[in-house]
């Protein structure tokens, strides 16, 4: 399903309360970046707003604004704090008094000076459940519009590329048609040059430059060499696709990710060197929600063409970081207070009874070797996959997906 990353949503409601206004506006963003306006009526809802934009959007950079416009004839009252008044207005009178005496005059209070004393006026005390109930709703009505947006958007997008990609094959295919006519035109012109210089061609070598000729003109070897040998449906494109992270932008990245859309989930592989694994690795990732995968720079698969087509575009979507250090690096997740847990088969403790639902790091090693000796000491707990049968091990695309689907069913996903 494609949805375009560009929508706009406004929702408004009436009651007793006023008027509630929920906008949602989102752009094209590798992650998803909320950004929240509320009114101080309608603070108490933060963490639920996000919440619930988190569970509607998966990315995108969103501009999300609730506004609560009070009816002019639904001001709220003043009450004023009788006892505290009494109180004060008989301090004032003792003031008076005493001033009286020692200055001989009388001292003027201004009434409006005693009403500003703090606690003497407060306002009426009115409950806000009503209204951040309402907000609620509709912020998911608003949530709703901007998907239906997205996605008739989207629909849109599909035609388009569709018809643009229908057309490309059609000229694909007259090309090819042609090629018959413009290789014995070819022949006629080379021939008729060779003429003009009064000589006889030389028949081998004239195949010669006709093969080579056609070879430059042949459509199908020329998406095949577009498509790097690759299967392909008679459409190649051209893309910049996203490229590996260093280990400086984790910082940057726990930062706009933290208490954006709930703990962070990073995943560790440690020495992965098959393209394939590293592709289902990271099309997993993305299944559930993964803040990045981090991945040593040395003796370990990189963000090569069949990764990503493994990855079925979850290399664009999960921010591969590589890192020249992985010990430093669990060091470094620790003191940002980030709990690493490590796999191993011959762990005393099961995947199932661990705790996975605060800040975590999931670390898993390459088949047959596993965790290296230095990354199993960095990580706080193992835990290990209880295996039934014959085999002692799962393949570790496989094993991530257990890990990573556990962690998702402790979150309550």
């Amino acid at each position: 399903m494609i949805r375009s990353m560009t929508g706009f949503a406004r929702r408004e409601s009436q009651g007793p309360w006023g008027t509630l206004v929920s906008e949602l506006r989102t752009v094209n963003h590798r992650y998803l970046e909320i950004s929240l306006r509320l009114p101080d009526d309608l603070r108490p809802l933060d963490n639920e707003v996000r919440q619930t934009i988190t569970a509607a959007l998966r990315r995108g950079k969103v501009d999300a604004n609730l506004y609560l416009k009070a009816n002019s004839g639904n001001a709220r009252s003043i009450e004023i704090d009788s006892a505290l008044l009494d109180e004060l207005l008989a301090r004032v009178a003792e003031v008076r008094t005493r001033a009286a005496q020692t200055s001989g005059g009388s001292a003027e209070v201004d009434p409006l000076d005693v009403l500003r004393w703090p606690g003497v006026i407060r306002d009426t005390e009115v409950d806000a459940k009503p209204v951040l109930a309402a907000a609620l709703n509709l912020l998911r009505e608003a949530l709703t519009e901007l998907n239906d947006t997205r996605h008739r958007e989207g629909q849109r997008i599909r035609e388009l590329l569709l018809g643009r990609c229908n057309a490309m094959r059609t000229q694909v295919q007259l090309v090819k048609e042609r090629l018959p006519d413009v290789s014995q035109r070819l022949r006629d012109r080379i021939v008729e040059r060779i003429s003009q210089l009064g000589q006889a061609p030389d028949q081998e070598r004239l195949e010669q430059e006709l093969v080579m000729y056609a070879h430059k003109m042949d459509v199908a070897e020329e998406l095949d060499r577009l498509a790097g040998h690759e299967r392909h449906q008679g459409v190649c494109a051209q893309v910049q696709g996203s490229g590996v992270l260093g280990e400086g932008a984790l910082d940057e990245l726990l930062d706009q990710t933290n208490g954006a859309s709930g703990p962070p989930l990073l995943l560790v592989l440690d020495g992965v060197q098959d393209p394939h694994n590293l592709g289902a690795c990271l099309r997993t990732a993305d299944a559930v929600g993964v803040t990045a995968v981090i991945v040593p720079r040395d003796r370990a698969a990189g963000l090569s063409p069949t990764v990503r087509k493994v990855a079925s575009g979850a290399a664009e979507t999960v921010p591969l970081i590589q890192v020249v250090n992985l010990a430093r690096t669990l060091r470094w997740l620790k003191e940002r207070n980030i709990w690493i847990v490590g796999t191993d088969d011959q762990a005393p403790q099961s995947l199932h009874q661990a705790s996975l639902t605060g800040p975590l790091a999931v670390v898993l090693g390459a088949e047959g070797p596993g965790l290296r000796r230095l990354t199993k000491e960095h990580c706080d707990t193992l835990v290990g996959i209880p295996m039934r049968g014959v085999v002692e091990s799962l393949n570790v695309s496989v094993a991530t997906g257990v890990v990573l689907y556990e962690v998702l069913r402790q979150r309550g996903g």
